[in-house]
């Protein structure tokens, strides 16, 4: 599976925006043409990767060249198979259709006599042959050749002991330097088949093999044949060739020229007049000045207009790889705000829950606090022990182990005022701090396992009553306060 199409496309942006030695080769009016097809390309076939290779053509040049390399769904037979194909974009695409390759894993070889495709991988389908821009792309090349593979499936798997029929290559060019190999070696191939020699008729070729002209005693044994005479194409130089070697002179000598395929001399022509000469010669010079003239300002004038085509390019480039890191930060913002949304809607909630138990508490001890400050008021002074009521035993003693930690802790503290003043002793200090410290420390033992007996029962709950009981705090008294 290739990469994601966000990440995939602004590569392809950075790719063919990119200037220098490792530049892509495809002219600046082509890649945006380039990156829609790369595009519409990957969201049809996921599978495919794009990169940029090393690319050694006939000539001896290398380029780098952008492929999509990766494998190609089929279904043959009711079963999905996935080919493995490299699709190279050459210098003058889209004008030029894509160079595709099969390329056979370890345990695969190529089909023999596949229609589409020849033993060194090269795909040779219809949409490819035919290739016409703007007409056509990579995505419906690609469709074409998934769907022909599914017909007739280019690899297969080895058969066990399998040995290549010697000079057959598998795979895309088996030497990395060229890998136009199939198809080059087909073009040779068809060259030399067109450079073949169309022998002429049997007397004439052994006169060229032997060099020069025969000699007269050789013409005179030479028979015409009346059977070369007629061929419509070596028949008029046969003729006449057979009439010059004989002695019998043609009737006519222009007829004998034209059948030989020559032309007779034409008259010179007339004579010019010196100042209608000069004329011409002037009237050439200006043209041949004219034309040239003309030709550099077009020349200049699509020199700037490939130079601001190529600017504005580099512009649109730049804004698009702005807008994606724009985009890429507005989605991570809107994303971060959807989660602190999230978790302020559950805080609310979990303090709405809160308040409402708090409520309801109040509401159901209200009396007593009424009832508290009516006898503080009628006594003249507030009972600081009926305040704080304890719903039960535990509850009575972790309340008892809480005061008398605080109780402690204020007498620690009045100790290190009195000892920083001067007016204790040393001595007296330590002693008194391990006396009270040796205190604290069972009074807090004792509000722990109260606080663990306390969880293990069920809270008690007043009838009639939402609230639970107010579970003491035990330790550290300073860590709470």
């Amino acid at each position: 599976m290739g990469p994601p199409l966000g990440q995939a496309v602004e590569f392809i942006s950075s790719v063919l925006s990119q200037r220098g030695p490792q530049a892509v080769p495809y002219e600046e009016r082509n890649k945006w043409t380039i990156r829609e097809h790369l595009s519409d390309l990957l969201k049809m076939f996921p599978n495919l990767t794009i990169k940029v290779s090393e690319y050694h053509t006939n000539d001896g040049r290398i380029l780098h060249l952008i492929k999509a390399e990766g494998t190609i769904p089929i279904h043959y037979q009711a079963h999905k198979y996935n080919i493995p194909v490299v699709v190279w974009l050459p210098e003058r695409y889209p004008l030029q259709a894509p160079i595709v390759y099969v390329c056979p894993t370890a345990n695969m070889i190529i089909k023999a006599g596949h229609t589409y495709v020849d033993p060194s991988g090269l795909v040779r389908t219809s949409c490819i042959a035919n290739w016409l821009h703007p007409s056509s792309d990579l995505s419906t090349a690609c469709q074409e050749m998934a769907m022909l593979f599914g017909a007739e499936p280019p690899l297969y798997t080895k058969p066990p002991g399998y040995v290549p029929p010697p000079g057959q290559q598998q795979g895309p060019g088996s030497s990395s330097s060229n890998p136009y190999a199939g198809y080059a070696s087909m073009q040779q191939q068809q060259q030399q088949g067109m450079m073949q020699h169309v022998p002429p008729p049997g007397g004439l070729q052994q006169q060229q093999h032997n060099g020069g002209y025969p000699n007269h005693a050789a013409a005179q044994q030479q028979q015409p044949d009346p059977n070369l005479a007629s061929h419509s194409l070596w028949g008029p130089a046969y003729a006449a060739a057979t009439a010059a070697g004989s002695g019998v002179r043609p009737p006519d000598a222009a007829a004998a020229a034209a059948g030989m395929g020559y032309a007779a001399r034409p008259p010179p022509p007339p004579a010019l007049d010196p100042k209608q000469q000069h004329v011409e010669e002037l009237k050439g010079s200006f043209q041949a000045l004219a034309v040239r003239a003309l030709g550099g300002r077009l020349q200049a004038g699509l020199e700037a207009f490939n130079r601001h085509a190529a600017e504005e390019m580099d512009g649109l480039l730049e804004v698009q790889r702005k807008l994606v890191a724009r985009d890429r930060e507005l989605q991570g913002m809107v994303s971060a705000i959807q989660q602190e949304r999230a978790g302020t809607e559950g805080l609310v909630a979990q303090l709405g829950r809160q308040s409402a138990a708090l409520e309801a508490w109040l509401n159901e001890h209200e009396w007593k606090a009424d009832a508290v400050a009516a006898a503080a008021e009628a006594s003249g002074q507030l009972d600081v022990n009926k305040v704080v009521v304890p719903a039960d035993d535990l509850s009575r003693q972790a309340l008892a182990a809480q005061a008398e930690d605080c109780a402690v802790e204020d007498v620690l503290l009045a100790l290190d005022k009195g000892m920083l003043q001067g007016k204790l002793a040393p001595d007296v200090y330590m002693k008194q701090v391990r006396l009270l410290c040796r205190k604290q420390f069972l009074a807090r033992a004792l509000g722990l396992k109260v606080a663990a007996a306390q969880r293990q029962q069920p809270q008690p709950r007043s009838s009639g009553s939402s609230g639970a009981a107010c579970m003491l705090t035990h330790g550290d008294t300073w860590s709470h306060r």
